[in-house]
């Protein structure tokens, strides 16, 4: 085929028709030869070849051969030969007729001279990849196994199978995991005692090892069940060395170190492997690197010929002196004995320690994540010490890495604990020894016998109450009574008080410092139980003058409001005790209140409390920094040591490494416990349908404030948002109970109150006394109007009862059979066991208000069973709430040893929940 290329666009010869346009526009895009031929390839050619085949007039060879015609599909490939008398094999095209020709076109296609047709080849492949097959050089069985993985896609487009005979490897992907094989060689030079201490790098694929050695890419291991190739990720295997190797080069290039003489003779093996330039810098990497890699999923592997000095703690010494400098402080060393030497531990735990807290990937690195095994050395010796030996002297390390200390010097107490958690041989005085010793096991305490003028018989729990109190104030130091509501912790305050005075050890008084609304019930209980104390109640606007009375006091009540007030007369007088009742007044340290508390001058100071933590853990550090100033630490390590790990993460390690360090100085027992005469106590959930008009108010303000609280979460955060958050579910929450509560002019109905009056007629023909709470005063008051309206006698007892004596009386005589209660203003500090039967109008986010307000009826002195209702809203926020108490439940849970888990502080996610429909 011959055509010439004229401008078709300006010089038309006449003898071209309309559709020869096309053909020589494409023919002319053609690239040529070096004489000028056009050359039919590529997609270019393949256009060509479609516009002569629709002219009728595309000929082979001759026009007086048949025009071209489009024909059929062609099946096309390749297939592999195995070449006569070799072992290799060839790839090569499949066997064709010989009047077919496959065109370079794209795609390709094939042209038959007899038929006299052009048509599309299948299976194709472009043409540079066909030249590329093509040109593929014979190979071995070997070279094809370690190609197979590049040329396997080509193969399956070319249609090309692999030989019968051919064994494909098995491929292992690219996921090493490295291997430290440590090990010696003895110089030949007999006088030379040292031996070269050598390090190999292989990398495990999948169960095949791979020295670092072998140079290519990929390696082909032939098995006993047939080849593998091991495709290398050099990448990968490279930063395994720049990140675990530090400093360590090839044996075979350090000829200046070790001896021209020497190296020639190290095994071919060996001249690839790695060591250090000096015997210190192997034990540096023993001690610190070497457990580090081990952590970090390292396998290492130690042969028996790798030989370093070794020392394997048996017995540690240690000493705890009294600092000369600073009262109430000991000097702590430790140490171990060796060749008649002692080796002091302390700098080389500094060291150490310092060193594996700077490349943790730990947010807050702690004793434990130390490794099984701790490596410590000096410049000529590495000593092994079991981790578990020294956790506690090394947590206590961990806290001062990065500060410059000469000696370590500890407070009595966390020196006790050192004491008493490290396994060692301690020589000190008898007051800390004994002090450790009832830190360990602070259980097995003195019995104390109560005083004879305690006017009532202490039950056993409130006995071991008494020895423990007795216990903090004999080695001077503060706790937490975390006593459920209702299991006496007054008493045993009281008792301990006595128990001074009996003695004659109330050399300076104690001081009560409660609610406003505990003050008398304080009075009331010292008069009945310890009618021998002097008592003097600091209330009042005429109180100035009782400050001068306080020293000739045995027991001094004063309330949370006057003390910030007050704080300078109390900071000139002495108390022996301060006792903080329900302490949870103080759960914030940076209030006014909790800063005059912690200002109180008091050689033991309690807190007392049925719930030390309500909301976060923030909340138990601010309780024990007030009773034991530092012993947590500050704020903010506290924070990153426990509350991050533990409420974000739920860290099960963390969770009890603070269980443990709490554990002897808050004393918690349930009435589950340690009250099983109590009568049974039933809970009981019952769900109530919203009424449709309730349902579409509660759906619009839902939807409405979804969206509004996505978008502040999205733009400000959780911490941010609060009050828009705590506004938002509020509205909701009011919905639940009664709309009348969101919109005042509203004649819609509650299905909730509807349900309530039903259930309260029920309980009361089956002769049930019934106290109700709810969060909303409001609430009650529809509450209120429902029960006037229907003759049912109640009592009620808000924020704005004066009188709370007289509602309380009514009730526990029986003149009333119903007691409605705000949350707030009652669900703490009365005695209501008359009641059997609590019921819940609203949740609360927090359980352990819930659960205090029930103990208000299930305490001591309850006779009957004992029925609490919830009621909760269906498909609500309110059974969102009822999740959320679940969490925090199993947080204080956790804190308090009764549970394995933490839960998770409320997060952004958890807000979004609460809107869900």
């Amino acid at each position: 085929m011959a055509w010439s290329r004229p401008n078709l666009e300006y010089d038309r010869p006449k003898y071209l028709q309309d559709n020869d346009i096309a053909p020589l526009t494409w023919l002319n895009a053609c690239p040529t030869t070096y004489r000028m031929e056009p050359l039919i390839e590529g997609t270019t050619g393949a256009h060509f070849l479609e516009a002569a085949l629709a002219t009728g007039r595309l000929f082979v060879e001759s026009t007086s051969n048949p025009p071209l015609q489009p024909g059929p599909g062609m099946e096309t490939g390749y297939e592999w030969q195995r070449l006569a008398g070799d072992q290799h094999w060839q790839l090569v095209r499949k066997e064709l007729p010989p009047q077919v020709a496959i065109l370079n076109t794209a795609p390709p296609q094939y042209l038959d001279s007899e038929e006299h047709r052009i048509g599309p080849v299948r299976n194709s492949l472009s043409p540079e990849i066909s030249k590329l097959l093509e040109e593929c050089p014979p190979l071995t069985d070997e070279q094809l196994q370690e190609a197979l993985p590049d040329l396997t896609p080509l193969l399956e487009k070319a249609g090309a199978p692999l030989p019968e005979s051919f064994q494909a490897p098995e491929v292992i992907e690219p996921h090493p995991t490295p291997i430290l094989q440590l090990y010696s060689i003895h110089y030949p030079d007999p006088d030379t005692q040292t031996p070269m201490l050598l390090a190999r790098l292989l990398f495990n694929y999948q169960d095949y090892q791979v020295a670092y050695a072998e140079q290519e890419p990929r390696v082909l291991q032939q098995t006993p069940e047939g080849p593998v190739l091991i495709i290398r990720d050099e990448d990968q295997e490279a930063d395994f060395l720049h990140s675990g190797l530090p400093g360590f080069q090839f044996a075979g290039i350090l000829a200046d170190q070790f001896g021209e003489a020497f190296v020639p003779q190290l095994p071919g093996s060996a001249l690839m492997d790695f060591t250090l330039p000096s015997c210190e810098a192997w034990l540096d990497f023993i001690a610190y690197q070497l457990p580090q890699l081990h952590a970090e999923g390292w396998q290492i592997e130690m042969d028996a010929s790798f030989d370093l000095p070794v020392v394997d703690v048996d017995q540690i010494q240690g000493r705890l002196r009294p600092d000369d400098d600073q009262l109430g402080w000991f000097d702590v060393e430790v140490g171990i004995d060796y060749n008649g030497n002692t080796i002091d531990l302390i700098p080389l735990l500094q060291q150490a320690l310092a060193y594996l807290s700077e490349q943790s990937f730990e947010a807050h690195f702690s004793a434990e994540n130390l490794p099984e095994t701790l490596w410590l050395h000096n410049s000529e010796t590495l000593i092994r010490v079991p981790s578990d030996r020294i956790k506690p002297l090394a947590q206590i390390l961990l806290s001062l890495v990065g500060r410059k200390t000469n000696k370590l010097r500890l407070p009595r107490l966390d020196a006790a604990q050192v004491m008493g958690h490290t396994r060692a041989n301690w020589d000190t005085s008898d007051d800390i020894r004994a002090l450790s010793e009832k830190l360990t096991d602070f259980q097995a305490l003195r019995p104390i016998t109560p005083p004879k003028d305690l006017q009532a018989d202490l039950r056993h729990y409130q006995q071991e109450g008494l020895n423990w109190l007795q216990f903090l104030r004999e080695f001077g130091l503060g706790g937490i009574l975390a006593d459920d509501m209702g299991l006496g912790k007054t008493l045993q305050t009281l008792a301990c008080v006595m128990e001074e005075k009996s003695a004659g050890r109330l050399i300076a008084p104690a001081l009560v410092v409660c609610p406003t609304t505990l003050i008398a019930n304080w009075e009331s209980e010292a008069q009945k139980f310890t009618p021998g104390l002097k008592r003097l109640v600091i209330y009042g606007n005429r109180r100035k003058p009782l400050f001068g009375q306080i020293q000739e006091a045995d027991l001094v009540i004063t309330s949370y409001p006057l003390l910030p007030r007050d704080i300078e007369q109390h900071k000139s007088q002495v108390y022996s005790f301060a006792f903080f009742d329900e302490a949870q007044y103080l759960k914030n340290p940076g209030t006014t209140l909790a800063k005059a508390a912690r200002k109180l001058p008091a050689e033991n100071r309690i807190a007392l409390t049925g719930t030390p933590m309500e909301n976060h853990l923030g909340e138990l550090w601010s309780l024990f920094d007030l009773v034991l100033p530092g012993y947590l630490g500050d704020q903010k390590s506290f924070r990153e040591a426990y509350r991050k790990p533990i409420e974000e993460t739920g860290d099960s390690n963390r969770q009890a490494e603070l269980s443990r360090r709490v554990r002897p100085f808050m004393l918690r027992r349930t009435k589950d416990q340690v009250t099983p005469e109590l009568p049974h106590k039933t809970e009981i959930i019952r769900h109530v349908d919203l009424n449709r008009e309730q349902r579409d108010l509660y759906e619009t303000v839902r939807a409405s404030m979804d969206q509004r609280i996505r978008q502040l979460l999205a733009e400000k955060g959780a911490a941010r948002s609060q009050i828009d958050i705590l506004d938002a579910l509020l509205k909701l929450r009011q919905i639940c109970c009664h709309p009348a509560l969101l919109r005042s002019d509203t004649n819609a109905s509650s299905a909730k109150l509807e349900y309530l009056l039903g259930m309260i007629t029920e309980l009361l023909e089956e002769g049930r006394r019934i106290i109700l709470f709810s969060q909303f005063t409001s609430m009650l008051a529809l509450i209120e109007k429902v029960l006037e309206a229907s003759g049912i006698p109640f009592e009620k007892l808000t924020g704005q009862t004066r009188d709370r004596a007289t509602p309380v009386k009514r009730f526990q005589n029986g003149d009333s059979p119903v007691f409605l209660i705000s949350l707030k203003a009652g669900g703490t500090g009365l005695n209501l066991t008359a009641a059997d039967c609590v019921i819940h109008y609203d949740p609360w986010w927090n359980p352990a208000v819930e659960q205090q307000a029930t103990d208000r009826a299930w305490r001591i002195g309850q006779d009957k069973p004992v029925f609490v209702y919830r009621l909760i809203a269906e498909g609500t926020v309110e059974e969102r709430i009822q999740a959320l108490q679940a969490r925090k439940s199993q947080l204080a849970d956790g804190l308090y040893g009764n549970s394995d888990t933490f839960g998770s502080a409320l997060t952004a996610e958890d807000i979004k929940v609460l809107f869900e429909k």
